[in-house]
């Protein structure tokens, strides 16, 4: 027993224990929430509401700022354990809100509920919470999600989720990129901008029809001097996968097979494949048969293209070689 006891190590001085951060933490969202909902005309700004009501949570718990920012800064180098205090936290929330006779959180979100299969799922597999901090080589999390077959084509994608902002100053923003490569080698991405506590959502629509490969993301938090102190939660994390209906699927396919005439210009007629990126230019005479009804009889390109061209090569011959022939040389006398 001593030997455990030794062996097991212990939190810094500064850094508060994990039963206590969680009380903590949950006071700070109740205050977060009291300071944007309120309405009282005390010629305040939301970030002085604010600040006045963090420190009185500091003061409810007996604890000071730079106590609470190491602990931050402590917890949030440990993603697993930050993640089980959150879950913790936001368990507690959850029961206190149903017991004050608000709706359940599996009905006040419409995503809550969802599984990783049918036409509208949740996919995410990975934490489902993230932090940075603005200090650097910790003002970045990135993730990457390999599609399967399960994914359609003209799948939509929503990344969401909540965000908490801590010892923040009016500078401090938080960029949330969603990116999305496609099968045929296209990209499409968004982005959000997030200076405050909010639900963050982020959207890419898929109207081309294209079939998802890879989906990509990340957090990233500027770093500097003045926001080496601050601190975004992102919890709640869900991605949600839209797939279209079947007929509308169908469509997509047919569009994206389809081969349109783009443009008849000089001896060669351009063929556009839709929803792949790439042009076709082939001879006329070997579209001749491709071509609508009457067409090829009446353009002008196509029955110069399929004419029989004579081609003359003109050569030029080269004069005869003739050696230089040296004079003899004289002799001196």
């Amino acid at each position: 027993m001593l030997l455990c006891t030794a062996c097991k190590p212990r939190l810094p001085k500064d850094v508060l224990p994990a039963g206590k951060m969680e009380r903590v933490l949950h006071d700070f969202h109740f205050a977060q929430g009291m300071a944007e909902a309120s309405h009282a005309d005390d010629g305040l700004t939301i970030d002085e509401r604010r600040y006045n009501l963090q420190q009185a949570v500091l003061r409810k718990h007996g604890i000071t700022q730079a106590e609470l920012d190491s602990s931050l800064i402590y917890y949030s180098s440990d993603l697993a354990a930050f993640a089980r205090i959150y879950q913790h936290v936001s368990e507690r929330i959850e029961k206190e809100a149903q017991a004050l006779g608000a709706a359940a959180a599996a009905s006040a979100d419409i995503y809550a509920g969802l599984s990783a299969v049918g036409d509208t799922a949740n996919v995410w597999a990975g934490q489902t919470v993230m932090a940075v901090r603005g200090a650097v080589r910790q003002n970045f999390v990135a993730w990457s999600m390999p599609c399967d077959s399960t994914w359609l084509i003209g799948d939509d994608l929503l990344w969401r989720f909540s965000t908490y902002c801590f010892a923040a100053q009016r500078h401090s923003e938080l960029y949330a990129q969603l990116l999305v490569t496609y099968t045929n080698d296209s990209t499409r991405a968004a982005q959000q901008v997030i200076a405050h506590n909010l639900k963050a959502e982020v959207r890419v629509p898929n109207e081309k029809g294209w079939t998802p490969r890879q989906v990509d993301g990340m957090l990233y938090l500027p770093a500097g001097e003045q926001a080496a102190t601050s601190l975004f939660v992102a919890t709640g994390i869900t991605l949600i996968r839209f797939h279209k209906s079947e007929a509308v699927r169908s469509q997509l396919a047919a569009d994206t097979m389809a081969v349109v005439p783009f443009s008849v210009e000089g001896d060669t007629t351009a063929l556009v494949m839709t929803g792949a990126d790439s042009a076709a230019v082939m001879k006329a005479d070997t579209l001749k048969a491709l071509l609508p009804a009457g067409m090829a009889s009446s353009s002008d390109s196509v029955r110069r293209a399929t004419r029989p061209v004579q081609r003359k090569i003109q050569v030029v011959k080269d004069k005869p070689y003739t050696p230089h022939q040296r004079k003899p040389l004289r002799r001196r006398k």
